[in-house]
């Protein structure tokens, strides 16, 4: 019996590899959207989506507490993050949210500035 050769091996390798990092294999990540709004501008003015730019939120592993991304809200007071499926803590303006997201899932919400 005929062992394989060491180019047999490196072409099933090969092949294997492409399989790995095709995207049937992979998980897309999931995003977490968050949008900052002052509960003032809503009373005050009706307008329910008044966002508040250069707000800091965080995006925390609730399992060791460590800081997975961190962002600053755009001028229309949106922060959007790209992170893998699981269980996170968002941390900003307006206290704490905990979130699940799946696999290609977005989940929004807004924190509210009181």
């Amino acid at each position: 019996m005929k062992t394989p050769s060491l180019v047999w091996l490196a072409r099933i390798t090969a092949v294997l590899g492409l399989f790995s990092s095709c995207s049937l294999f992979s998980k897309p990540p999931a995003h977490i959207s968050v949008k900052a709004v002052s509960w003032k501008l809503v009373q005050k003015y009706a307008e329910p989506e008044a966002g508040l730019a250069g707000r800091k939120i965080k995006i925390i592993d609730p399992s060791d507490h460590r800081v997975i991304a961190e962002k600053l809200t755009d001028n229309l007071g949106y922060a959007i993050f790209e992170v893998p499926a699981g269980r996170y803590t968002v941390l900003g303006v307006g206290g704490a949210q905990n979130v699940d997201v799946a696999p290609g899932q977005t989940v929004g919400f807004k924190l509210i500035v009181h």
